[in-house]
């Protein structure tokens, strides 16, 4: 029930705030819906990198210390451990040069190797073993570190809309953005509130989204990234009700289980199709004129498909207005007048402060129609910009994809491991092996010589004992191999 629970909070908090039973209901089908994955001891995240050629320890990325605070302890270690991540570059080029690492790993020397495998290490973990919610606010601190400099994590008590503030080589300054995990349809959504105080504040900084959709049993980690700027507000924020049209798809081949007409092979093929698709032709394949009269059966033909796609018209005077809209603009009528007022700020008509104060109810007399100010604002309402709108936006970048896989990340940790070599692999599973079995050791309690003694059951004892041993070899592997590539070097160094 923890994951209904979950995806309930994460459907509440981008809808607008006064959810009504059929609201609720809708909401409920909608997420009973979602096949979740069934999670097995031998496909648990935890067994898979117990599984791994290499084992590394997870660096938890943590709000204070790791997201909030340059020059921290902890995020001095953060830090070392990610910087070799193309050290100068956005996250565009962060992004490709990882897809890279894992789709065919390079040789590279054993700093890079561990910089790109602790990334993957802590990235799979927040991912795989969080919901979406969780693990987008990890992702916050940790994308902070990767960055690092003067790049922080926002607290929530500042009540910006951004979650992170980046110092990224393309701009001056820090750069605002913010970040969110999404299921493959997912919509965009936050604060309507928020973001109208940061363009008010801030009139000429871009707020930038950073999209991670999770993909193939999430699996596949598809990074997108849009700014929403003053110049493009309303085509994003309370956007139009979106539009049907049809685009072509993929040509179907296909052969007729008995002779028929080309308008008869059309319907044959369109029951196999979704709602709403059409065929708009049958040719012999690889032609594009279409075929008339009778065709043959058993014989390959290719269907000409047309699918639909939603799509939202450019923001305007006049538009059908989406449920979202209305709840941040009110009916189409005020929401023509909002965007006219909008319209002579772009034109130099007005101020940037001027409409951003008339939002915020603080000009009565540039909104007749709405002296309290927008509806979204004085209603605390959640904008929504559906990934329709953003599928087909020319302002969004897929920065890459990252593979998550159990067989993506197993090649990559084995590939990794030749790079820095068997003592250092042996080293790392040690130190790995050793908290465990040293734990275990003393945790199996056998009584205290100095306290109440408890006797241990057979398996209890058998179980220490081996702990025990292990931690011993452990230890020993961890001082020979410390001593071999470590005081070694030092050595040399002195002389």
């Amino acid at each position: 029930m923890s994951d209904l629970r979950n995806i309930l909070e994460e459907e509440y908090a981008k809808r607008p705030r006064t959810v009504t039973p059929t609201a609720l209901m809708e909401m409920i089908q909608e997420i009973m819906s979602v096949k979740l994955p069934v999670v097995t001891e031998e496909n648990s995240p935890a067994s898979q990198r117990r599984s791994r050629l290499l084992r590394l320890p997870v660096q938890f990325p943590t709000e204070i210390s790791v997201g909030q605070t340059p020059g921290d302890p902890d995020r001095q270690v953060f830090e070392t451990w990610m910087n070799r991540i193309v050290p100068e570059g956005d996250l565009a080029a962060k992004i490709k040069s990882i897809e890279s690492y894992i789709d065919n790993p390079p040789e590279l020397p054993v700093a890079d190797t561990l910089s790109y495998l602790m990334f993957l290490n802590t990235f799979a973990f927040m991912l795989q073993e969080f919901n979406a919610s969780v693990a987008g606010f990890l992702w916050e601190p940790f994308l902070a570190a990767l960055f690092g400099a003067q790049s922080v994590q926002v607290p929530t008590s500042e009540h910006d809309i951004a979650d992170v503030k980046l110092q990224i080589s393309r701009g001056a300054g820090l750069e605002r953005v913010s970040l969110k995990i999404l299921r493959e349809k997912g919509a965009v959504g936050g604060s309507f509130v928020d973001l109208v105080r940061h363009f008010a504040a801030n009139p000429d900084q871009p707020m930038v989204y950073v999209v991670i959709k999770k993909l193939e049993g999430d699996t596949k980690m598809k990074f997108f990234e849009f700014p929403v700027s003053q110049a493009t507000f309303f085509d994003f924020i309370g956007h139009p009700k979106l539009q049907t049209t049809l685009e072509p798809a993929e040509p179907q081949t296909f052969a007729l289980p008995e002779p028929m007409s080309a308008g008869a092979a059309k319907k044959f093929v369109k029951q196999n199709l979704g709602r709403g698709w059409q065929v708009e032709k049958v040719t012999t394949p690889g032609n594009a004129e279409p075929l008339r009269g009778r065709l043959e059966a058993e014989t390959e033909y290719e269907a000409h498909i047309l699918q639909p796609i939603q799509v939202a018209p450019r923001a305007g005077v006049g538009r059908k207005l989406s449920s979202n809209a209305k709840h941040l603009w009110g009916p189409e009528e005020e929401y023509s007048q909002w965007y006219g007022l909008y319209q002579q700020m772009q034109q130099g008509g007005i101020a940037p402060t001027e409409f951003w104060s008339a939002v915020m109810g603080q000009r009565p007399e540039l909104t007749p129609w709405a002296p309290e100010g927008a509806k979204g604002f004085h209603g605390a309402q959640q904008f929504e910009i559906a990934w329709n709108v953003l599928e087909g936006s020319e302002l969004v970048d897929h920065l890459g994809t990252l593979d998550i896989s159990k067989e993506a990340l197993d090649k990559a940790f084995a590939s990794g491991s030749q790079a820095i070599g068997t003592d250092l692999t042996d080293l790392f599973n040690a130190m790995t092996d050793l908290v465990d079995d040293v734990g275990r050791f003393f945790l199996i309690d056998c009584g205290d010589p100095a306290g109440e003694a408890k006797k241990c059951t057979p398996e209890d004892e058998k179980t220490r004992t081996q702990s025990g041993v292990e931690a011993v070899q452990e230890a020993n592997l961890i001082q020979r191999v410390v001593n071999e590539k470590i005081a070694s070097q030092i050595q040399q160094e002195d002389k």
